[in-house]
């Protein structure tokens, strides 16, 4: 779950929505191949969190939904542990560019070592039947962790935001400027997720801009 202020109050946007604006970026990525796995991979990074999110464990201290980024590393692990599998009904390719993202993204964790040989196993076995080497793959991953940031900063308002020689500059309201443009043509992306306000469960429509510097 993301917490994001709005004033007095917090919406909370669970994982699968702000995955949404990863894969709606990917769909404009400039000379994106494979195309439809890379997409899929995007879209539905954080499948594993899914039935989560509809009954989100709270914070004794807020009251709130935990935060993605203060969830015990057990919990974590629940979530990642079949996250690739289920993905894997749906593309392979995909599943394996997922399943590397969850290992980078737990690869100092204590307590995460048990997940990184399982989820290293099927690496081997997806790359090897996909025929895919494994310089492409971390170049897919790294992809997708550039995806999956960017649209963290915009949900969250991280201004600056700067990874992997990206810059992402808020200009004003959900209006940003992201340099270098990686996208196809120089049209501004119109991106939007969902939210829903804590306490009341109002849904809250959200809409980014991101426009070429």
């Amino acid at each position: 779950m993301l917490l994001r202020e709005d004033g007095d109050a917090t919406i909370c946007i669970a994982q699968t929505s702000h995955a949404w604006i990863s894969g709606q970026l990917a769909r404009r990525w400039r000379d994106l191949e494979p195309y439809e796995p890379l997409v899929l991979a995007a879209t539905q990074h954080d499948i594993g969190w899914a039935e989560w999110d509809r009954d989100p464990e709270l914070d004794p201290e807020t009251g709130l939904p935990r935060s993605f980024m203060a969830m015990p590393i057990a919990s974590r692990i629940a979530i990642w542990g079949p996250a690739a599998q289920r993905l894997s009904t749906q593309s392979l390719h995909a599943a394996l560019v997922v399943s590397l993202h969850g290992t980078w993204l737990h690869r100092d964790a204590a307590g995460a070592e048990e997940f990184r040989a399982e989820q290293r196993a099927l690496q081997e076995r997806w790359m090897a039947e996909l025929g895919v080497d494994p310089q492409t793959a971390e170049r897919q991953r790294a992809l997708l962790l550039l995806w999956d940031v960017l649209s963290l900063a915009l949900c969250l308002r991280w201004d600056p935001y700067e990874h992997d020689g990206h810059t992402l500059t808020r200009l004003e309201n959900e209006t940003f400027a992201l340099d270098p443009w990686p996208f196809a043509g120089d049209e501004p992306l119109e991106l939007q997720c969902e939210g829903r306000r804590a306490g009341s469960g109002e849904l809250v429509p959200l809409r980014f801009r991101v426009e070429r510097r």
